[in-house]
């Protein structure tokens, strides 16, 4: 429901030429220009947005050889260059195109290309939610690129190796270390003051009146208040199932942003089939390095340990004879509020009061480059090697003059990487399979052409953001009519009915679901 303002532009220039050497050869070459002007207001690049700006220049030459009437050779070579990327980037490209025939064609490549860093994952910095938790945490989405320090984020360790974190209850206490018995002490003061009004209501169910409760609460405190040897454990937020679950202690910095490379290895036939059928399929290997994933949540929070807490707490109770000292909370034994009936309330106070401040985030192991130092900070990263094997089939059959079929059908080997990098997983947010099945038939008398078509994509997990979780398999069916106006060349009128049937599916977590959808169009063809 937040405000959003976008007037980004990007501006293209563009010079080629081409030069014909002799009828076998060819080239062509030439240099572009792309200048990214990230506009937002703040409301998306928030810091950033008086210094988020792109510059990518490239420069390339192609060569095509005619080796024989039937062989084409062709080989590219391009450089880039990009203002928040260290290195430039070489991409080169070779194919091989055999034609035995005017109507059949083989062709085999490679090629190297890269996918430069968005404006989002360089320059985004925008508040996610403000204070879910009611202890001054909020969730933050931040590219890696900051003007005033260095670009990704690094986490500030102490000498044992181990993380640091902050936390806004001490907001000038800067960074501490696990464990610190000073921070420690604040949390479990917070943390107490927290489980007091969840405790509250039980003794209210006891019958007690305000003052008694106030009393016990004062005895409580008391007993509580100077509870040492307390220690951290350190939980990540998890968008899948929005709980917490424990995180690695060996956290890898963020570096930069880079340049994703695939290289691709294909080879495809496509051709005409007894003057009927037109068949295409390609099959390829794509290696994909520095393979960027979604905005994840890269920083763990830090909470009071439930190990040393159950510990603690019972052993400060047990030494304070609670049950001799404090007939009111002995009360807390009996089975009728909830007690155990043993003969001691210790260990009922113990699991009130270990479970309820063991589940409270107090600190954020917060980089140092963090624009909110208390902040959960979702952002970008570049990690590990993915290879997909895939392949792509269409056809399309012209059964008569009038009456055409074709079908088309993608394959890809995986779709979810586990562990990659030993970082984490990373999805490809795409089926393994998609069918599409479509018959065209024209009417020339009455300048209409009539059609429907089936599709079909496969479930897949997904992971984008806080968008997380499985997205369903469907099917839907879809018709439409062209009808050729008999004023003006090339105008006709189009009526599309899409998902005629209104299944109800939803294609990628996050959106709505979606129905039957008719809409009509005016074309003109020149």
């Amino acid at each position: 429901g937040d405000t959003i303002k976008d007037k980004s532009s990007m501006n293209v220039l563009q010079i080629q030429h081409a030069y014909e050497l002799n009828n076998m050869q060819r080239f062509t070459y030439g240099f572009d220009a792309l200048l990214t002007r990230p506009d937002t207001d703040g409301t998306i690049t928030g810091k950033n947005e008086d210094d988020d700006n792109i510059d990518q220049y490239g420069v390339y030459v192609q060569s095509e050889t005619g080796l024989s009437d039937q062989i084409n050779l062709v080989l590219a070579l391009r450089y880039d260059e990009h203002n928040r990327v260290a290195d430039g980037e070489l991409s080169p490209r070779a194919g091989l195109v055999y034609k035995p025939s005017t109507n059949q064609t083989l062709r085999f490549t490679y090629n190297r290309a890269f996918s430069s860093p968005s404006t989002n994952s360089l320059y985004l910095d925008r508040m996610a939610n403000t204070n879910p938790f009611g202890t001054g945490i909020d969730f933050r989405a931040q590219g890696t690129y900051h003007k005033k320090l260095e670009d990704g984020f690094t986490f500030k360790r102490s000498e044992d190796g181990r993380p640091m974190f902050r936390t806004p209850f001490v907001p000038e206490g800067g960074y501490f270390a696990m464990d610190d018995p000073v921070a420690t002490g604040v949390m479990w003061g917070e943390a107490r003051q927290i489980v007091y009004g969840r405790f509250t209501p039980v003794l209210q169910g006891a019958g007690l009146d305000e003052e008694t409760i106030n009393g016990v609460i004062g005895y409580l405190d008391g007993v509580l208040g100077n509870v040492d040897g307390l220690t951290n454990s350190l939980n990540t937020f998890d968008t899948a199932t929005r709980s917490f679950v424990p995180a690695d202690p060996n956290l890898v910095d963020i570096p930069p942003t880079r340049s994703t490379i695939t290289q691709t290895l294909e080879t495809g036939y496509k051709g005409i089939i007894a003057k009927k059928l037109v068949f295409a399929v390609d099959a390829y290997r794509s290696d994909i390095t520095d393979f960027e994933g979604a905005l994840r949540v890269e920083t763990p929070n830090v909470f009071l340990d439930p190990g040393s807490l159950e510990t603690e707490i019972g052993t400060a109770l047990t030494v304070a004879e609670i049950d001799k000292n404090n007939s009111t909370l002995a009360l807390l034994d009996q089975e009728a509020l909830g007690g155990n009936g043993n003969g001691t309330a210790v260990d009922e106070l113990t699991a009130i009061f270990a479970a309820g401040a063991a589940q409270i985030p107090f600190g954020t192991v917060s980089p140092e480059q963090a624009s909110d130092p208390n902040a959960v900070i979702l952002s970008y990263r570049n990690f590990g090697d993915v290879t997909l094997y895939g392949i792509d089939l269409s056809a399309a059959y012209y059964a008569t003059d009038q009456w055409t079929i074709s079908g088309s059908y993608s394959f890809v080997h995986d779709n979810l990487f586990e562990n990659l990098g030993g970082i984490a997983d990373v999805n490809l947010n795409a089926p393994k399979h998609k069918f599409k099945l479509a018959s065209l038939y024209h009417i020339p008398k009455w300048n209409l052409r009539v059609g429907g078509r089936a599709r079909y994509n496969g479930a897949f997990p997904q992971n984008s953001g806080v968008w997380a979780g499985p997205v369903d398999s469907y099917t839907v069916a879809d018709l439409n009519a062209v009808y050729d106006l008999p004023f003006g060349e090339g105008l006709s009128l189009t009526l599309n009915v899409d998902n005629v049937l209104d299944t109800s599916y939803r294609s990628f977590v996050g959106a709505p679901e979606l129905g039957r959808l008719s809409y009509m169009q005016l074309g003109l063809a020149f």
